[in-house]
């Protein structure tokens, strides 16, 4: 019998100090169906490069590297894909445009968290000089709507401005999201901001990339609110 205890005694300690750890890989992307492409009548050279680079922009890989506590955000890295054209059978190569879904999905910028201290923060280039930005955990309106992602009943909630909508799982009972977008009581598998979206394709829970997660400490310490505050000052003087 006391044997038997030990044994039941070591393998409740083990499901204690199990942990939901792993990798998930989102693809980012952009919806641009309602969007008018250009076009030559479109006499606005600003507005037709703009749809342009709207256009030309393409769907990204994002990876989520995660346990318990800690998360490393980041997106593949750029590739440079040229245009090409023919004219009397020259073919000319022009520079590649910038894929906007990149820059929105995150670019260069690393996203940590560290819930054991309450950590969050992204590394950055802002207006070229790279800062860390630390951000405030944000409240969220929770509600009963789910859905199936990858096999797991997600739950819908809403930032409380509603200009973000997520889906979470409960089942993998982490507070982490892809792009900082956390602090929900389930990992977040979906997020949608506009026509911007970001939705896990593969989770894969035997990864222990985590093992290796790094902090990254370039740039000065900004708060979000003075992040936000300088972004108002710079776009207000153009």
């Amino acid at each position: 019998m006391k044997n038997l205890f030990y044994i039941l005694l070591f393998l409740t300690s083990g499901a204690i100090v199990s942990q939901t750890k792993g990798k998930i890989t989102y693809l980012a992307s952009m919806n641009k169906d309602s969007i008018k492409k250009p076009t030559e009548d479109i006499k606005d050279q600003a507005k037709y490069d703009a749809l342009q680079l709207i256009h030309g922009s393409h769907p990204v890989e994002t990876y989520l590297v995660f346990n318990d506590s800690l998360a490393l955000y980041s997106v593949e890295p750029k590739i440079e894909i040229p245009g090409w054209n023919t004219t009397d059978g020259q073919i000319t190569i022009s520079k590649a445009n910038l894929n906007l879904t990149w820059i929105f999905a995150g670019g260069e910028s690393l996203y940590y968290t560290d819930w054991s201290r309450d950590w969050n923060i992204s590394q950055k280039d802002v207006y070229f000089e790279r800062k860390r930005i630390k951000y405030e955990e944000k409240p969220w309106e929770l509600t009963k709507e789910t859905k199936e992602i990858l096999g797991y009943v997600c739950y819908k909630a809403v930032s409380e401005d509603s200009k973000l909508e997520v889906w979470y799982a409960p089942e993998l009972n982490v507070k982490h999201g892809p792009q900082g977008i956390n602090g929900l009581p389930g990992l977040v598998l979906e997020a949608k901001r506009n026509r911007f979206l970001i939705k896990a394709t593969s989770i894969d829970l035997e990864n222990n990339e985590y093992e290796i997660i790094e902090e990254p400490v370039e740039g000065e310490l900004m708060q979000e609110a003075e992040y936000k505050k300088l972004g108002k000052a710079i776009f207000s003087k153009e």
